[in-house]
């Protein structure tokens, strides 16, 4: 184990750096000003992804398997791409949603070396993510912390609806390993 536990953490994009305090994200889809910071996360953070050297494209039956716990290991990891969030209007040709004012938001796992998701047993799937659900998936679910939040979340659009392909893990420390990512898109 590690000292945060055996299952990894969510994080979330953008963060703001100047305001490491605030999850809130508020803007106006009328003045790009306004939203121009998220933006600016967004590409530096999905810049990496951009970079296929050392990478390989992965079917439905691979994954990162062969490279945890190997040392000098010549197996390169599954390459994570970004057109399904591009489809969607979550890029940065539509500014990540936010000037139509549907604004997407990335989730990711934290890292945790050798991590590998392990499946619910079918009849312990949550009621919540049943409908969405695939084996070898991470479904994520969000529903607002305090009552207000529940109140203004809106229509919520997760990208892919099933979460992150299990074929990304285990985490590897290699170059240019692409952490799997999901979003969300607030379609208020």
């Amino acid at each position: 184990g590690t000292i945060i536990g055996s299952n990894p953490g969510v994080g979330y994009q953008p963060w703001l750096k100047d305001r490491p305090d605030s999850t809130l994200i508020k803007f106006n889809p009328k003045d790009s000003e306004s939203y121009k910071s998220y933006i600016d996360t967004f590409d530096s953070y999905l810049e990496k992804y951009s970079n296929f050297t050392g990478t390989r494209v992965c079917g439905d039956d691979d994954s990162n398997d062969g490279l945890f716990g190997k040392e000098n290991t010549t197996q390169s990891s599954c390459r994570f791409g970004l057109d399904l969030f591009e489809k969607n209007n979550c890029s940065k040709e539509n500014d990540y949603g936010f000037k139509d004012g549907k604004p997407c938001v990335i989730l990711s796992l934290n890292r945790l070396i050798g991590w590998t998701p392990e499946n619910y047993p079918e009849n312990a799937v949550p009621a919540e993510v049943q409908s969405r659900y695939k084996k070898n998936h991470i479904p994520f679910l969000c529903t607002g912390t305090s009552l207000r939040d529940k109140e203004n979340l809106g229509e919520v659009k997760y990208i892919p609806e099933s979460g992150i392909d299990g074929k990304f893990f285990p985490y590897a420390f290699i170059d240019n390993y692409h952490q799997p990512i999901a979003m969300v898109k607030f379609e208020n």
